[in-house]
């Protein structure tokens, strides 16, 4: 298995007042699967504590929209 790399690239912060991306990718940037998956995780482990909602919920609804 290939290792991880999990560098936060976007900056992605939490604080009371939500989540932000400090470093937000440019509008014609492209990102690799790989790293989609990276600031995915990042938004996912900062917002499911605060979300009425699970990932699992909010992942079927996507995926069956």
């Amino acid at each position: 298995m290939a290792s991880i790399n999990s560098f936060n690239r976007f900056a992605v912060a939490a604080s009371t007042a939500g989540i932000t991306m400090l470093n937000p990718p440019e509008p014609c940037d492209m990102m690799t699967p790989d790293e989609a998956l990276v600031l995915a995780a990042y938004l996912v482990s900062m917002a499911e504590h605060e979300s009425e909602f699970t990932f699992d919920q909010v992942l079927d609804a996507v995926q069956g929209a």
